[in-house]
């Protein structure tokens, strides 16, 4: 089925002023210390969020953080009827903020089970009584590297725990022409403008660009280690894993994943669903804020009473279902 959706831009941009409040942790797993933004921690419902690249869970996850799964445009509770409902874990990866953060060939598995072990830890806590904590499922939100990163929880690491996935702007492979692009983008002086490099280094807490600069290209030489090392592979084999239904999403303007990417990932997930949205780009979560909550909200709730019944069982038959929304 071929549909067209035209996006209007959210009131929510990144600068938006926040008007709800969340909570920061700092949680111990896997022997390291991870910080954990949350809005709604008791709720019902968890959704681990997985940032991109050099990205935190408050800065790649604030419009989320501050409205929740409802739209900006929602002013009082009659409102939000939903919106104590969702509890959001956005969650910075390993070795970040800062500048420790490292990327060996299998960083995206060792981020998987990372996420893992923070999201039992939490929901350990938020469990007065730790009946069953360990078997508490949660959605998962992925972008960019936290896309992949997802696609490894919820294939390999945790497929039990996962009750829904939505992931965009993440590469399923690397080609040459992938690796021609992140090298496009590998010197933040040249290639990357000057209030996203501020941005950045505030979120990290960095003190100057070239601390930011041998940040991504650490970064940059792991996602090219890729290609030359694993055959461009970094979640070929964890897609086919994925029974959990899922949501692929894609801004057409997208310049820095391309559009077979998206197609690919909802062609291997056997449940899946492809929504690209008309004039979204790499941050389509951030450029339309209130259609990608409502996409996400959609989504989960549609969803909601066969996940809670779903266990880690064979993937269902028949084709995948794919909308391109183009």
């Amino acid at each position: 089925m071929s549909l067209l959706l035209k996006s209007t831009s959210s009131s929510t941009s990144p600068h938006h002023q926040l008007h709800r409040s969340f909570e920061t942790r700092t949680v111990t797993a896997r022997g390291a210390d991870f910080e954990v933004s949350i809005l709604h921690p008791d709720a019902p419902h968890s959704i681990l969020c997985l940032p991109g690249a050099l990205g935190t869970g408050s800065s790649d996850f604030a419009q989320l953080l501050a409205s929740g799964l409802t739209s900006s445009e929602s002013s009082n509770d009659k409102d939000k009827p939903n919106d104590n409902k969702y509890g959001i874990f956005a969650m910075t990866p390993r070795g970040l903020p800062g500048i420790s953060r490292d990327y060996p060939l299998n960083f995206y598995r060792r981020d998987a089970l990372d996420a893992a072990a923070v999201m039992q830890a939490i929901l350990m806590g938020n469990d007065e009584n730790n009946n069953n904590a360990c078997q508490k499922k949660y959605s998962v939100l992925g972008w960019s590297d936290g896309a992949i990163t997802a696609v490894h929880l919820a294939g390999a690491v945790a497929p039990h725990l996962v009750r829904n996935l939505v992931v965009w702007g993440g590469n399923a492979y690397v080609t040459k022409d992938d690796v021609q692009a992140f090298e496009a983008i590998r010197n933040v002086a040249q290639s990357w403008s000057n209030r996203v490099r501020e941005e950045k280094m505030r979120s990290l807490g960095l003190s100057d660009v070239q601390e930011l600069q041998e940040l991504n290209d650490k970064a940059t030489d792991g996602w090219i280690r890729h290609f030359y090392e694993n055959d461009g592979d970094t979640c070929l084999r964890e897609l086919h894993q994925v029974k959990c239904p899922t949501l692929v999403l894609h801004g057409a303007k997208d310049v820095i994943c391309d559009l077979s990417h998206a197609k690919y990932m909802a062609q291997q997930i056997k449940n899946s669903q492809l929504v690209v949205l008309e004039e979204g780009k790499h941050n389509l979560h951030q450029r339309f804020a209130d259609t990608f909550h409502r996409l996400v909200r959609d989504f989960i709730e549609r969803n909601e009473s066969e996940s809670e019944k779903q266990e880690s069982s064979s993937a269902a038959e028949g084709e995948p279902k794919v909308d391109e929304i183009v």
